[in-house]
Formats: C-alpha cells, structure tokens, sequence
C-alpha cells in the first residue's frame, strides 16, 4: 500500500497595509526567538523571562507561549539529532 502525503496551503490576498502590519509582526517575534534562544541557552528562568519579554517586546503572553513552544521545539529537535549522530 502506497502512503499519500496531501500537503496545503493557504494564499491570502491582502491590501499593502495588512500585509505591511503582518511583516512587522513576523519581523518582531523573529526578533523575539532569537533573543529567547539565547537567553534559554544560557540558563535563565522562563517565568522572569515572560513577564521581561512582555514588557520589553509589548507582545501577549500568548504570543510569548508560542514563541518559546517554537524555540523548545527548535532546542529539543537539535538535542535529538546530536544524539543520533554520537
């Protein structure tokens, strides 16, 4: 049996203003996992840093949530590769 693999996406039109507010924000919480990776790599505390990074960055706590489930699943994929390839 042959295993299918459907994949999709979604194209969205969108006015110059809406997609400029959206580049901003991708522009942003990019910003933010890159400071968060290194701030998790050295050791510091998640709950100080969510209530830093609201502040710092003005972003919700959803928003935070997402961008440190992001950046543990970046961590933990690299931490399981390392071990396959010992």
């Amino acid at each position: 049996m042959k295993n299918t693999i459907h994949t999709f996406q979604t194209r969205l039109v969108l006015d110059s203003e809406t997609s400029a507010v959206l580049d901003e924000m991708a522009k942003l919480l990019s910003q933010v996992e890159r400071f968060l990776f290194a701030d998790i790599i050295s050791g510091k505390e998640i709950a100080a840093l969510k209530r830093a990074y609201q502040k710092r960055f003005q972003i919700t706590a959803r928003q935070f949530n997402a961008c440190h489930a992001n950046v543990k699943g970046l961590i933990e994929s690299r931490k399981e590769l390392q071990t396959q390839q010992s």
